[in-house]
């Protein structure tokens, strides 16, 4: 998400990030990540069931997850320590007033993210919709 984070200004978008730890725990994973998007807490994972999130130890442990790990570290992006429900799988859910979702990702293992691309176009789908259309004047 950090990589549209300009596009996701422009389009008056709030990116919220919730995560299975501790508030300190999210503290943490702020700083490590340096990151300005805010941070909520769900220990006991009650938005993650009910957005039905995968909750897999294959998911954390199996080949697409160290593969997945290791293109990330040789990137040069560290994960840092185990926090949270280490199981538990995320995801991405892209919501507008009154709670419509426009776009959800499950990520069934780790390091499956959603296509930033298509969250991008989803919300500038959604911002045209919501502009005003002018009306031309019949002369």
């Amino acid at each position: 998400m950090r990589d549209i984070k300009d596009q996701l200004d422009d389009l008056n978008t709030n990116v919220v990030v919730v995560g299975s730890g501790s508030v300190e725990q999210a503290r943490a994973f702020k700083e490590h990540n340096q990151t300005s998007f805010e941070m909520l807490v769900d220990p006991e994972r009650k938005a993650y069931k009910a957005l039905s999130f995968h909750r897999s130890v294959w998911g954390s442990i199996g080949f697409r997850a160290i593969k997945n790990l290791w293109r990330a570290y040789r990137g040069g992006h560290h994960t840092g320590r185990l926090q949270g429900d280490p199981w538990q799988m995320g995801g991405t859910i892209v919501l507008v007033p009154p709670g419509e979702v426009l776009y959800l990702h499950k990520s069934r293992y780790s390091g499956d993210h959603a296509d930033v691309e298509k969250i991008s176009k989803v919300l500038k789908e959604y911002a045209e919709s919501m502009t005003p259309k002018l009306i031309p004047e019949n002369n």
